[in-house]
């Protein structure tokens, strides 16, 4: 995906201005080959506005009680292979660097799934998707579609022929002391 234009306005002396105006970060995801997270705007508190919109990048993927994040995965294509000098552990490394927090969340005993704490309404901008449920269904998601995550889980998506893109904004935690139970939401790269 190419990193988006991100235009940022905020208030100054009671009118509206333009705060900042450029490109976002692409950090690509070495754990999936073709796949790639480019985080838009968020915050680790609820916003007041008007402010001066002055960006902060958050410390971590999820966002606490009262955050939020907006985010763009690229979900590479099924067919992507991983290089064969591939070192698992030095990109896992490289991914808890660049997406502080994201691998926390994993279950170690079903890769793919992670709990979460957040609903997600993850829209695919272009590209397919196929999701796999708990219970076996596989939902076939096309550009246009959108997929609300209520802390369900998913073992993942993948794209089946060519790299997907999805627009994932992710609130605020939910009751987190529930969800942290055994409540399953997909990767982020699948479902936010």
């Amino acid at each position: 995906m190419t990193s988006p234009r991100i235009v940022v306005t905020g208030a100054k002396d009671g009118k509206s201005v333009v705060v900042s105006d450029g490109s976002a970060t692409t950090i690509d995801i070495p754990l999936m080959p073709g796949s790639a997270y480019v985080p838009v705007w968020g915050a680790d508190e609820t916003p007041v506005v008007p402010d001066s919109a002055q960006a902060v990048q958050p410390r971590t993927y999820f966002p606490p009680a009262g955050g939020f994040r907006f985010c763009f995965f690229t979900l590479g294509p099924a067919t992507a292979a991983l290089p064969a000098d591939f070192d698992p552990a030095a990109a896992a490394a490289q991914v808890q660097q660049d997406i502080p927090g994201l691998l926390d969340v994993f279950e170690p005993d079903n890769p793919g799934m992670h709990t979460s704490d957040t609903v997600d309404v993850d829209f695919v901008l272009s590209g397919e998707v196929d999701v796999e449920l708990d219970d076996g269904v596989e939902v076939h998601l096309k550009a246009g579609d959108v997929l609300v995550q209520n802390g369900t889980g998913t073992p993942g998506g993948t794209s089946p022929t060519s790299p997907a893109c999805w627009s994932s904004p992710s609130p605020a935690p939910a009751a987190a002391e529930n969800r942290r139970r055994g409540s399953r939401a997909s990767p982020p790269w699948a479902c936010g």
